[in-house]
């Protein structure tokens, strides 16, 4: 291609750019950035211009309004190509300039591994550090920099990291950060310590998805069946005593059922089978809201009925009572049909 086409083109691009979006809202912005991407892009690869490329990405990152919102791939590119050109120093101003002023999540993965193919571990632990201050309620920052100190065979550093995480007051998905923290030591043949932290989560919350997981890990562990039958035992109780939460329970006492069919125990099978509850089918009245300011169960009419399905266990005294009287009545309208023939 000529410098005389090198020179519409250009021509072509500045005047694009002068087009600036009528507000400074990013969904006005979107496609208005390419036209600088795709101008730093022509200057490097097509002109191969360098001190032109780095002026169209200087001059791009001067004019988002970064207080109101910024684009994080523009910045990536722009210490990508010092990178390119290399100028590690300046790549890491670029990505400094960027944390300091709008802090993204994309912005610390990048410079992150940016920093790891360099090999400078030193550098990654701060960019780290400063990635969970800033988002210290995202599980992503700490996951990864305890993973970065697990890969490093640094365990003591990976566990400070994780229980720092587990501490935070606020988290997002905390579930994630235990998951986490759990799978490293289960991966590093921890058992002792794995088994601490699934009866730490569980102080926290019973949740089935918690139980379950505890249930699997001691079923999977050699010669390891009655520990894991006891798991079982201790989350049925709980949720016998918390009746509210029977579809929980069932679930359960399904998985309870399938681990002893691989254990091939057919006496604990049946053991769980005489568990699982029956399921009926009741109705009762739909409660239609009135109005919105008044106290809950005031304000509120009765519609019609809807049907829904109910679990009667075994061990539930009261239930398996009003599953008894629910068969009567059903041999009773069952006699009555037949006496109508």
């Amino acid at each position: 291609m000529s410098a005389k086409n090198f020179t519409k083109i250009r021509e072509t691009f500045e005047a694009a750019v002068l087009n600036l979006p009528p507000a400074a809202e990013k969904i006005y912005w979107r496609r208005y950035i390419y036209l600088w991407i795709n101008y730093a892009v022509f200057e490097e690869l097509e002109a191969q211009d360098v001190e032109r490329a780095k002026e169209v990405f200087e001059r791009v990152l001067k004019l988002i309004p970064h207080a109101s919102f910024t684009f994080s791939k523009v910045w990536i590119m722009a210490a990508h190509f010092y990178l390119r050109q290399k100028d590690v120093n300046q790549a890491r101003k670029v990505f400094g300039l960027a944390i300091g002023k709008c802090p993204r999540e994309k912005i610390f993965k990048a410079y992150v591994e940016m920093e790891l193919q360099l090999a400078n571990v030193d550098r990654c632990r701060k960019i780290y550090a400063k990635y969970t201050e800033t988002f210290a309620d995202s599980p992503t920052p700490w996951i990864k920099f305890a993973e970065l100190e697990k890969n490093l065979d640094e365990l003591e550093r990976c566990r400070y990291i994780f229980e720092l995480a587990v501490a935070q007051e606020e988290m997002n998905m905390p579930e994630n950060i235990w998951r986490a923290y759990i799978d490293c030591e289960i991966s590093l043949g921890e058992h002792d310590r794995a088994r601490a932290l699934y009866k730490r989560l569980l102080e926290k919350t019973k949740h089935l998805k918690v139980w379950l997981s505890y249930a699997k890990f001691e079923a999977s562990l050699e010669d390891n069946q009655e520990t894991a039958r006891n798991v079982f035992r201790e989350a049925d109780k709980y949720f016998k005593e918390n009746p509210e939460l029977k579809e929980e329970r069932l679930m359960l006492l399904e998985a309870w059922r399938e681990t002893e069919q691989q254990f091939g125990d057919r006496e604990m099978v049946e053991y769980v089978n005489q568990k699982m509850p029956k399921r009926v089918k009741k109705q009762r009245r739909i409660k239609l809201a009135t109005t919105e300011d008044q106290p809950e169960g005031q304000g509120e009419e009765e519609g019609g009925w809807e049907e829904y399905y109910d679990y009667i266990f075994p061990d539930d005294p009261s239930g398996f009572k009003n599953l008894k009287i629910l068969q009567k009545a059903l041999q009773w309208k069952k006699t009555q049909a037949g006496g109508d023939k």
